[in-house]
């Protein structure tokens, strides 16, 4: 192992080797001038990098316009920053923002829009309830017969009349050989429509019909092939028609009313009604029509038995203790008629009896008698 050797140190005056150095000074480094001020630094010469490095001091100029300079810095920055939150505020205010207004504003003029509707229905509903009820007048259409169509509760109207807005006069149709018989009557009964008294007995065809009797042979009508004498068992009466037209009751279950109807569309009809009172033909048609006295009433006999004519001369009314009787021709709007001679002859005709009620009241004695033989 080597032995460390102990060396004689050098003598202060004989260094030896590299000698220590002293420590440098540090060096101090200064803003240059021209950037202080604003200076350029005189020609050829050069900044002054170290400042006073070997302690000399800055002037007092140089640190007065340095200071100028960032303070005119930090006002342009201020002012910057003022005039960006300005604008930044106005651009939200006025720009960003208007929408929102003008949604409010339009709330109001929505509303206003959905309640006008609502306001039109209830008006329209309340005018459409009001008009329903104006139409109430059922019963102004009427004649003499008004009250004979009826079932068991009196002064009931169970059909319509057919002679409404019938003219004020009425006339019959063409009658070529004017004996009473229109030429559509004539084929009815067979008669000569150039010759007023077919058969040649001295009487018009016109009066044999009307009255009952053969306008082309001897005898009554009912012995010719052109009329049948039809019974309604259930009401107590008979009457003739002509065979050519349809008879038939309104109700099968009840004949209260029998419809005898031509080709043309005009129709004769007997109606009944009950008379619970017993009344005379003239006192119930009196209590139907009190404008009309008995002075005034048209009233001739049947079979011995009185009728009653209406004011227009359509319908013709009989009586007994049970009903009342109506023989009424129809012939709705027509101002010219074709049948007068042939309801004539139907109405007088008719012939009835007291017959047993729908109470089941005992018959009585006949009160008319079918004087003719027939």
């Amino acid at each position: 192992m080597a032995q460390p050797s102990f060396q004689q140190p050098p003598t202060p005056n004989q260094p030896t080797g590299p000698q220590p150095q002293e420590p440098a000074a540090p060096e101090v480094y200064t803003m240059p001038t021209q950037y202080m001020t604003g200076q350029k630094p005189p020609s050829g010469g050069k900044s002054d990098m170290s400042g006073s490095a070997s302690g000399g001091k800055k002037s007092g100029g140089g640190k007065s316009g340095g200071s100028k300079k960032i303070l005119l810095i930090i006002i342009f920055i201020v002012v910057g920053l003022a005039i960006l939150g300005g604008g930044g505020y106005y651009l939200m205010t006025y720009v960003l923002a208007p929408s929102q207004p003008a949604a409010t504003t339009n709330q109001p003029v929505i509303a206003n829009l959905n309640t006008a509707p609502a306001n039109i229905n209830s008006n329209d509903n309340a005018n459409l309830n009001s008009n329903e009820n104006e139409n109430t007048n059922t019963n102004e259409n009427s004649n003499d017969n008004a009250n004979l169509n009826s079932n068991e509760n009196e002064n009931t109207n169970t059909s319509s009349d057919t002679n409404v807005s019938r003219p004020t006069s009425v006339n019959s149709t063409t009658d070529s050989d004017n004996d009473g018989l229109t030429d559509v009557e004539e084929q009815l009964y067979g008669t000569k429509i150039n010759q007023p008294d077919t058969d040649e007995d001295g009487y018009l065809d016109g009066d044999e019909v009307r009255n009952g009797f053969n306008p082309t042979g001897a005898g009554k009508i009912l012995k010719s092939d052109k009329v049948k004498l039809f019974e309604n068992s259930e009401f107590g009466y008979s009457i003739n028609y002509t065979i050519a037209w349809i008879a038939e009751a309104l109700n099968v279950e009840d004949a209260r009313e029998v419809l005898f109807t031509s080709d043309t569309g005009e129709f004769m009809e007997v109606i009944v009604q009950d008379n619970p009172s017993g009344q005379t033909v003239e006192a119930w048609y009196k209590s139907q029509f009190p404008e009309y006295t008995l002075e005034q009433l048209e009233t001739f006999k049947v079979n011995d038995d009185t009728a009653v004519k209406s004011a227009d001369g359509f319908t013709v009314y009989f009586a007994n203790d049970n009903y009342i009787y109506a023989v009424t021709y129809k012939y709705g709007t027509k101002k010219e008629v074709n049948f007068l001679t042939t309801f004539e002859m139907m109405y007088k005709s008719f012939l009835h009896k007291i017959v047993d009620t729908v109470k089941g009241q005992k018959s009585n004695t006949n009160e008319n008698e079918n004087k003719s033989g027939n």
